[in-house]
């Protein structure tokens, strides 16, 4: 499989493909290996030095903690994600208009 067919896979660039194959013919690692090595040996040898790692606000665990019943609810007949949303914001003072939509998309992709 080529850099392009890998890209149109997975929809990401093909310089972020190439970046990782360099990264895996660097380790010098057997292809036959690579599932075998455990998720921290991986997210080790394939981590982007530098890069920033992402920590969630206190905001989105509480929200976070509330998407289960979320879920359930919004199976519900009646109940649609701009009411949950509408409910959340009513109960968080916390939130402001520009989460909404923040808060809104994690809804969605729960």
């Amino acid at each position: 499989m080529g850099i392009k067919s890998i890209s149109s896979a997975f929809d990401i660039s093909r310089n972020t493909v190439r970046r990782y194959v360099r990264m895996y013919q660097d380790s010098g690692i057997p292809a036959e290996k690579l599932p075998s090595l455990s998720d921290a040996r991986l997210q080790e040898l394939f981590s982007i030095p530098g890069a920033r790692e992402h920590k969630p606000s206190e905001r989105q665990i509480r929200l976070e903690a509330l998407l289960p019943e979320y879920a359930a609810r919004l199976s519900r007949k009646g109940m649609t994600v701009k009411k949950l949303y509408e409910e959340y914001r009513a109960t968080s003072a916390s939130v402001r208009s520009s989460a909404g939509s923040v808060a809104a998309n994690i809804f969605r992709s729960f």
